[in-house]
Protein backbone atom coordinates (compact mmCIF):
# COMPACT_ATOMS: atom_id res chain seq x y z
CA UNK A 1 0.00 0.00 0.00
CA UNK A 2 2.84 2.39 0.93
CA UNK A 3 4.62 1.71 -2.34
CA UNK A 4 1.43 2.24 -4.35
CA UNK A 5 0.79 5.71 -2.91
CA UNK A 6 0.51 8.43 -5.53
CA UNK A 7 3.09 10.81 -4.10
CA UNK A 8 2.34 13.39 -6.80
CA UNK A 9 -1.01 14.06 -5.13
CA UNK A 10 0.49 14.47 -1.67
CA UNK A 11 3.27 17.04 -2.07
CA UNK A 12 1.89 19.24 0.73
CA UNK A 13 1.66 16.26 3.10
CA UNK A 14 5.26 15.32 2.25
CA UNK A 15 6.34 18.88 2.96
CA UNK A 16 4.56 18.89 6.30
CA UNK A 17 6.53 15.80 7.34
CA UNK A 18 9.72 17.77 6.71
CA UNK A 19 8.46 20.74 8.68
CA UNK A 20 7.42 18.47 11.56
CA UNK A 21 10.93 16.93 11.53
CA UNK A 22 12.52 20.38 11.87
CA UNK A 23 10.02 21.37 14.57
CA UNK A 24 10.67 18.14 16.48
CA UNK A 25 14.43 18.78 16.39
CA UNK A 26 14.00 22.31 17.73
CA UNK A 27 11.60 21.08 20.44
CA UNK A 28 14.04 18.32 21.42
CA UNK A 29 16.89 20.83 21.62
CA UNK A 30 14.91 23.24 23.80
CA UNK A 31 13.72 20.43 26.07
CA UNK A 32 17.31 19.22 26.52
CA UNK A 33 18.53 22.74 27.22
CA UNK A 34 15.81 23.20 29.83
CA UNK A 35 16.61 19.86 31.49
CA UNK A 36 20.40 20.27 31.60
CA UNK A 37 21.49 23.54 33.20
CA UNK A 38 25.17 22.61 32.80
CA UNK A 39 25.06 22.69 28.99
CA UNK A 40 26.90 25.80 27.80
CA UNK A 41 26.66 27.53 24.44
CA UNK A 42 30.01 27.56 22.69
CA UNK A 43 31.50 24.94 25.01
CA UNK A 44 29.25 21.91 24.64
CA UNK A 45 28.19 20.25 21.41
CA UNK A 46 24.57 19.23 20.81
CA UNK A 47 25.62 15.59 21.13
CA UNK A 48 26.68 16.21 24.74
CA UNK A 49 23.00 16.13 25.64
CA UNK A 50 23.01 12.41 24.86
CA UNK A 51 25.43 11.76 27.73
CA UNK A 52 24.09 14.42 30.07
CA UNK A 53 24.11 13.93 33.83
CA UNK A 54 20.41 14.71 33.54
CA UNK A 55 18.55 11.54 32.65
CA UNK A 56 15.71 13.62 31.25
CA UNK A 57 18.03 15.56 28.90
CA UNK A 58 19.72 12.35 27.73
CA UNK A 59 16.35 10.72 27.04
CA UNK A 60 15.06 13.81 25.24
CA UNK A 61 18.12 13.81 23.00
CA UNK A 62 18.35 10.11 22.24
CA UNK A 63 14.64 9.49 21.68
CA UNK A 64 14.38 12.84 19.94
CA UNK A 65 17.08 11.88 17.45
CA UNK A 66 15.30 8.58 16.79
CA UNK A 67 12.08 10.46 16.09
CA UNK A 68 13.62 13.20 13.97
CA UNK A 69 15.68 10.67 12.04
CA UNK A 70 12.61 8.60 11.24
CA UNK A 71 10.66 11.69 10.14
CA UNK A 72 13.52 12.93 7.96
CA UNK A 73 13.85 9.50 6.35
CA UNK A 74 10.12 9.48 5.54
CA UNK A 75 10.43 13.01 4.14
CA UNK A 76 13.35 11.91 1.98
CA UNK A 77 11.43 8.93 0.62
CA UNK A 78 8.47 11.16 -0.16
CA UNK A 79 10.76 13.72 -1.78
CA UNK A 80 12.24 10.97 -3.95
CA UNK A 81 8.90 9.53 -4.98
CA UNK A 82 7.34 12.94 -5.66
CA UNK A 83 9.52 13.68 -8.68
CA UNK A 84 11.89 10.79 -9.22
CA UNK A 85 12.04 11.36 -12.98
CA UNK A 86 14.33 14.34 -12.38
CA UNK A 87 17.79 13.28 -11.26
CA UNK A 88 18.40 16.14 -8.82
CA UNK A 89 15.17 15.62 -6.89
CA UNK A 90 15.60 11.84 -6.88
CA UNK A 91 19.19 12.04 -5.62
CA UNK A 92 18.23 14.66 -3.05
CA UNK A 93 15.43 12.48 -1.73
CA UNK A 94 17.79 9.52 -1.39
CA UNK A 95 20.37 11.62 0.45
CA UNK A 96 17.72 13.05 2.78
CA UNK A 97 16.49 9.53 3.58
CA UNK A 98 20.05 8.40 4.27
CA UNK A 99 20.62 11.45 6.48
CA UNK A 100 17.49 10.51 8.41
CA UNK A 101 18.76 6.96 8.89
CA UNK A 102 22.18 8.08 10.15
CA UNK A 103 20.51 10.68 12.39
CA UNK A 104 18.48 7.85 13.88
CA UNK A 105 21.71 5.94 14.54
CA UNK A 106 23.13 8.97 16.37
CA UNK A 107 20.30 8.49 18.84
CA UNK A 108 21.21 4.83 19.26
CA UNK A 109 24.97 5.29 19.58
CA UNK A 110 25.68 8.01 22.13
CA UNK A 111 28.87 10.00 22.60
CA UNK A 112 29.96 7.95 25.62
CA UNK A 113 33.29 6.17 25.84
CA UNK A 114 31.90 2.90 24.46
CA UNK A 115 30.24 4.23 21.30
CA UNK A 116 31.76 7.67 20.67
CA UNK A 117 33.54 6.53 17.49
CA UNK A 118 30.29 5.22 16.01
CA UNK A 119 28.47 8.35 17.10
CA UNK A 120 31.02 10.66 15.47
CA UNK A 121 31.07 8.55 12.31
CA UNK A 122 27.30 8.75 11.90
CA UNK A 123 27.36 12.47 12.69
CA UNK A 124 29.84 13.05 9.85
CA UNK A 125 27.74 10.90 7.51
CA UNK A 126 24.61 12.88 8.41
CA UNK A 127 26.33 16.17 7.60
CA UNK A 128 27.65 14.75 4.33
CA UNK A 129 24.27 13.39 3.23
CA UNK A 130 22.52 16.67 4.05
CA UNK A 131 25.14 18.60 2.07
CA UNK A 132 24.69 16.29 -0.91
CA UNK A 133 20.90 16.64 -0.65
CA UNK A 134 21.20 20.43 -0.61
CA UNK A 135 23.45 20.42 -3.69
CA UNK A 136 21.32 17.94 -5.64
CA UNK A 137 17.94 19.53 -4.96
CA UNK A 138 19.16 23.12 -5.33
CA UNK A 139 20.85 22.34 -8.66
CA UNK A 140 17.64 20.77 -10.00
CA UNK A 141 15.52 23.66 -8.75
CA UNK A 142 17.85 26.11 -10.49
CA UNK A 143 17.55 24.12 -13.72
CA UNK A 144 13.77 24.37 -13.26
CA UNK A 145 14.01 28.15 -13.01
CA UNK A 146 13.76 28.53 -9.22
CA UNK A 147 16.21 31.20 -8.04
CA UNK A 148 15.19 31.74 -4.39
CA UNK A 149 16.25 28.23 -3.21
CA UNK A 150 19.67 28.83 -4.79
CA UNK A 151 20.05 32.06 -2.83
CA UNK A 152 19.15 30.31 0.44
CA UNK A 153 21.48 27.40 -0.34
CA UNK A 154 24.38 29.77 -1.05
CA UNK A 155 23.68 31.59 2.20
CA UNK A 156 23.67 28.30 4.14
CA UNK A 157 26.90 27.05 2.52
CA UNK A 158 28.74 30.35 3.04
CA UNK A 159 27.48 30.56 6.63
CA UNK A 160 28.63 27.03 7.46
CA UNK A 161 32.03 27.60 5.83
CA UNK A 162 32.42 30.82 7.83
CA UNK A 163 31.43 29.07 11.06
CA UNK A 164 34.08 26.41 10.40
CA UNK A 165 36.75 29.10 10.10
CA UNK A 166 35.63 31.35 12.93
CA UNK A 167 34.49 29.06 15.74
CA UNK A 168 35.59 26.03 17.71
CA UNK A 169 33.89 22.71 16.97
CA UNK A 170 31.19 23.07 19.62
CA UNK A 171 30.06 26.46 18.29
CA UNK A 172 30.46 25.30 14.70
CA UNK A 173 28.22 22.26 15.26
CA UNK A 174 25.47 24.37 16.83
CA UNK A 175 25.47 27.09 14.18
CA UNK A 176 25.86 24.62 11.32
CA UNK A 177 22.86 22.67 12.66
CA UNK A 178 20.79 25.86 12.66
CA UNK A 179 21.84 26.64 9.09
CA UNK A 180 20.97 23.10 8.01
CA UNK A 181 17.57 23.34 9.69
CA UNK A 182 16.88 26.54 7.77
CA UNK A 183 17.48 24.77 4.47
CA UNK A 184 15.40 21.68 5.33
CA UNK A 185 12.54 23.92 6.53
CA UNK A 186 12.70 25.95 3.31
CA UNK A 187 12.74 22.83 1.14
CA UNK A 188 9.76 21.39 3.03
CA UNK A 189 7.91 24.71 2.79
CA UNK A 190 8.38 24.66 -0.99
CA UNK A 191 6.76 21.22 -1.07
CA UNK A 192 3.82 22.50 0.97
CA UNK A 193 3.45 25.56 -1.24
CA UNK A 194 3.61 23.37 -4.33
CA UNK A 195 0.79 21.20 -3.03
CA UNK A 196 -1.35 24.19 -2.14
CA UNK A 197 -0.72 25.83 -5.51
CA UNK A 198 -1.60 22.69 -7.38
CA UNK A 199 -4.61 22.00 -5.16
CA UNK A 200 -3.15 18.62 -4.21
CA UNK A 201 -3.03 18.75 -0.44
Amino acid sequence: MFMNTDYRTHSAAIGWVGIIAVTAFVAMWLACYQADSSWTWGYNSISDFGISYSTAAANYFNYGMLTVGALLAVYGIGRLQYNKKKAGYAAGGIFLAMAGFTLLLIGLFTKDIHSADYHNFFAVLTAMFLALALISITAQEYLDGMVFPLAVAIFVVVAIASFALLFNFAKFEVYAAVAGLIWVAMDAAIMVATGIREGKQ
